[in-house]
């Protein structure tokens, strides 16, 4: 009969002394020769008697794997980056004088690239360039639209002259 979840032959083998069943010897109560190799470490279970034991396992060594982390660049000078004119360069591109404005946009966007490579002087140079091309697109901007209502004004005072001797000749006749 099964006792406790327990088949009956497992306790076959056992001798009943006094007490009742006795336990089976521990590892290290078992007596080996002396030069005689363990068959099992005591860190391992003892197979089953009539089992075969298990393989061993091998692990692999794998080479050390290095990841190396992304450095980060920093501007190298000390002090405040040079002024960015980008918002000004689209301004004058959009309203001003749009030919000097792509290169205001332009030497902006450089500026702030050497100043991001630690390239201060550059940075500063180009931040110049573009504050002036910025200048150029406004100037340019201005002087063409004056240039327009002049020429605007001639044509329309042309215009209205030309109007006025229609308009006086049909009045003649």
């Amino acid at each position: 009969m099964e006792k406790n979840g327990e088949h009956p032959s497992a306790y076959q083998n056992q001798s009943f002394g006094y007490g009742g069943p006795q336990a089976p010897p521990s590892y290290n109560e078992i007596n080996h020769q002396p030069g005689q190799q363990q068959p099992y470490p005591p860190s391992q279970p003892q197979p089953y008697p009539g089992t075969v034991p298990p393989p061993q396992q091998v692990y692999q060594q794998y080479p050390n794997v290095v990841v190396q982390q992304p450095v980060v660049i920093t501007p190298g000078a000390s002090g405040a980056p040079p002024p960015d004119h980008m918002t000004a360069a689209i301004f004058a591109t959009l309203c001003c004088f749009w030919p000097t404005g792509i290169l205001a946009i332009m030497k902006a966007n450089d500026a702030k690239y050497a100043w991001m490579r630690g390239d201060t002087a550059l940075a500063h140079d180009l931040a110049r360039r573009a504050k002036t091309m910025v200048n150029v697109s406004i100037i340019a901007g201005i002087c063409s639209i004056i240039i327009v209502a002049i020429i605007v004004g001639i044509y329309v005072g042309i215009i209205l002259k030309n109007l006025n001797d229609i308009n006086s000749y049909d009045d003649d006749y």
